[in-house]
């Protein structure tokens, strides 16, 4: 897409990184926990639409 300000139009490129590593563990069959990173980083031609996110996503989980 492009963006116009002020009568003139600068077109829009992004560029989008992701990278998530996580990890599992099961203490029993139906008892475990979760661990997981996200960092997702975007750069565009129109610093209106860049940014950079850091998630961090816990969880537990029992089953019954």
């Amino acid at each position: 897409g492009s963006l116009a300000a002020g009568g003139e139009e600068t077109k829009r490129s992004d560029t989008l990184k992701n990278i998530a590593v996580g990890v599992t563990y099961r203490a029993v069959e139906w008892v475990g926990a979760s661990f997981q990173y996200v960092l997702e980083d975007r750069s565009s031609a129109i610093d209106l639409f860049a940014y950079r996110a850091n998630t961090f996503t816990v969880a537990v989980e029992a089953l019954f």
